[in-house]
């Protein structure tokens, strides 16, 4: 699927700070960041896989603000 095309969305999770709103993108196996406030797709990362910054089907997320942190 194309950035900003979500297929699985199962996990979301809010950085209101930095406006952004996190995806997981359950089939796509990465992680999509859209602008909170209007919507617009700002980035995607992750792929499928075992090593660090891959996924293998993400089905949970947190934002942790104050240490600016994502767990994935």
């Amino acid at each position: 699927a194309l950035d900003g095309q979500l297929s699985g969305p199962c996990a979301i999770a809010l950085n209101s700070i930095a406006d952004e709103l996190f995806v997981c993108d359950v089939i796509n196996h990465r992680v999509q960041v859209f602008r909170s406030s209007t919507g617009e797709h700002l980035r995607s990362f992750g792929s499928k896989g075992t090593a660090d910054g891959h996924f293998n089907h993400p089905a949970a997320i947190v934002v942790n603000q104050s240490l600016d942190l994502l767990f994935v």
